[in-house]
């Protein structure tokens, strides 16, 4: 796991969390229960991934009613799919609340659902960059499980064999049905029911899941009648948690199922679940025996207390473990051990089918701030083994920072010690964060104590910002939804102008080969912004090079490109750049994409600390 960023996901070994978000008309929220409908769907669709063995969750980040003033009929046709893609409100909202995926919904006369088809390869298993511009569905309200079918269209699925349909990413992406049986959550009922009526279950196929109907769901992608959409989401799943980045840390959420849902059949006409598998690793491990002598000690350890402690029983006192969350189904249990001091609680984390994991929230905490953070941790084993542990910070609206790595031992605690510093942001609560402490590798139990977060003794000197940041990527947790422009590649680098990873641009055919960032929602008509950047040309053995920064934009008016910075940059060295932008669109903006580029054809770059201020 050195080798890239860790991601929420890669931390509990978990389902990835895929944020979804839905709106509707006013008169369909008078005379609807829409947060209990919401959960019907969300749940239905959970539950069918949990049946399917398929590594997905998704999460309602936002839903509300749309303004009349944008428009929308409150029954569902076939053109609102193209008007809700378009819509500047609802690409407002979706930036704002982080959904990868939009959906409309409401009543319709004519089909349960419509949905887009993303682009990709199926040989390299890689979605298309400009799929997220297409993430869109609409649903009616009576068709509960079209909700699944249609994110399944979104997610690159297709119907079903009898339908000559294939995968848009992978060709065996699609449905399943036994004639007069069954069909899956993709495959249409009349593909397979020879006129009369077959239950839609509650799976997407899948070969290697036996309970439908006690028949597999699906058909093994070798074969010519392939069949298997939980493998085609597996693969693409963590693609699609990238279509936005998150706005939200996982428990200001709450999806909890307030409602049972139905198994009633629907047709469709038009990051807690993971494979359960069991996995031996044998690995070849020196063991030494230690002579010892048992002494009866029952002093209680007294330490002393941290002042300005800001973490919430970090001694895990009366042995209880409040204010701690287990990471993916891990247990949790407070445990008395014999220290040199007398008997002492300790936390002990333990999963036998993923890594260990623990988390806590700790508040109190200041924007520009910097905080000491340390935690001692140990292997609670007996075979003189060793393994890395990992410290992650979350803050909502922010990333997740990975703050130490260290390998510990189960002969000894070590102190894991790390700095940082809340920054100013989108954080819907800056005040807060999260502090997770695992272990990746799966079946190594440790124990955790005497977590200190508090404020560090020399603190850094602060400008304050007169102007609300819109955009800030530093890249410390991943490409944050970056991409390739104009065929280049991109992809996370040690070379960073600050902090420990920043974004390289590599094979580029041409001098406007270089990343882009979907910045549509997120520019307000009129307003004047701040655009800066750090450059550095990679490639020592090229003179002096261009380092370019621009908007692209399609409103009613066209195709618009606006410069925002051109300027000389030499190699080898770190470069600032610097420029305003104002757009003034005529009409609704359709597309708005923040480039840079600049340096010849062949010559690589890397970039770092992109930001966008009012």
């Amino acid at each position: 796991m050195s080798s890239h960023i860790v991601t929420a996901n890669e931390v509990v070994d978990g389902p990835v969390i895929l944020d979804v978000m839905a709106v509707y008309t006013n008169n369909t929220a008078k005379n609807n229960d829409m947060a209990a409908k919401l959960s019907q769907f969300i749940t239905y669709a959970n539950k069918s991934y949990e049946n399917s063995n398929i590594n997905i969750k998704l999460r309602l980040v936002h839903h509300s009613a749309l303004p009349q003033s944008e428009g929308f009929s409150d029954n569902l046709t076939g053109p609102l799919l193209k008007k809700l893609k378009n819509n500047e409100y609802v690409a407002e909202l979706r930036a704002k609340h982080g959904a990868d995926f939009v959906t409309l919904v409401g009543p319709s006369n004519q089909y349960c659902g419509l949905g887009y088809l993303p682009w990709g390869n199926g040989k390299t298993g890689k979605i298309d960059v400009n799929s997220k511009g297409v993430a869109y569905n609409w649903v009616s309200l009576d068709c509960t499980s079209s909700y699944a079918h249609e994110l399944g269209h979104n997610m690159g699925l297709s119907h079903s064999r009898a339908q000559e349909s294939r995968g848009s990413i992978f060709d065996w992406g699609v449905g399943h049905g036994v004639n007069g049986l069954f069909v899956t959550t993709m495959a249409y009922q009349s593909a397979y029911g020879n006129g009369k009526w077959v239950p839609r279950l509650q799976y997407f196929s899948n070969p290697n899941v036996y309970d439908c109907k006690g028949l597999a769901c699906g058909v093994k992608n070798s074969e010519a009648n392939s069949a298997d959409a939980a493998q085609a989401l597996n693969r693409v799943a963590t693609q699609l948690a990238e279509f936005m980045p998150a706005a939200y840390a996982t428990s200001q959420v709450n999806n909890n199922k307030t409602e049972t849902t139905s198994n009633k059949t629907q047709t469709t006409n038009r990051k807690n679940t993971t494979t359960n598998k069991t996995q031996t690793t044998t690995t070849n491990t020196t063991e030494t025996k230690v002579a010892t002598r048992t002494v009866v000690n029952n002093k209680v350890c007294k330490k002393p207390e941290v002042k300005g402690n800001l973490i919430k029983n970090p001694e895990f006192s009366n042995n209880q473990h409040q204010y701690w969350g287990a990471s993916y189904a891990s247990q949790l249990n407070v445990e008395t051990i014999t220290k040199s001091c007398g008997k002492d609680q300790v936390l002990k984390v333990t999963n036998h089918q993923y890594g260990a994991g623990t988390y806590t929230k700790v508040t109190g905490l200041e924007v520009n701030k910097r905080y000491d953070f340390s935690v001692k941790v140990k292997l609670a084993s007996s075979q003189n083994t060793r393994a890395d542990t990992k410290v992650l910070l979350y803050i909502p609206g922010q990333k997740y920072v990975e703050l130490d790595s260290q390998s510990v031992t189960d002969r000894e605690f070590s102190q894991i010690k790390a700095q940082f510093t809340i920054k100013p942001g989108q954080a819907q609560q800056s005040n807060e964060a999260y502090l997770f402490v695992y272990i990746p590798r799966s079946g190594i139990p440790f124990m955790l104590d005497e977590a200190v977060v508090k404020q560090a003794s020399h603190q850094p000197t602060v400008v304050k910002r007169k102007t609300p940041q819109v955009l800030l990527s530093n890249f410390e947790s991943g490409l944050q939804s970056w991409h390739e422009g104009f065929r280049s590649k991109v992809s996370l680098s040690n070379l960073a102008s600050e902090g420990r990873y920043g974004l390289a641009i590599t094979q580029r055919p041409y001098w406007y080969s270089g990343a882009a960032y979907d910045v549509r929602g997120l520019l307000s008509h009129g307003q004047t912004y701040k655009v800066s950047a750090n450059v550095k040309v990679t490639d020592t053995t090229v003179g002096h090079q261009y380092a370019d920064m621009r908007l692209y934009y399609i409103d009613d008016s066209g195709h618009h490109w606006v410069v925002i910075k051109r300027q000389s940059v030499s190699a080898g060295q770190w470069h600032t750049i610097n420029g305003t932008i104002k757009i003034m669109p005529k009409g609704k903006v359709r597309y708005q994409k923040l480039f840079l580029f600049g340096p010849q054809a062949g010559v690589n770059f890397a970039i770092d600390n992109v930001q966008i201020e009012q």
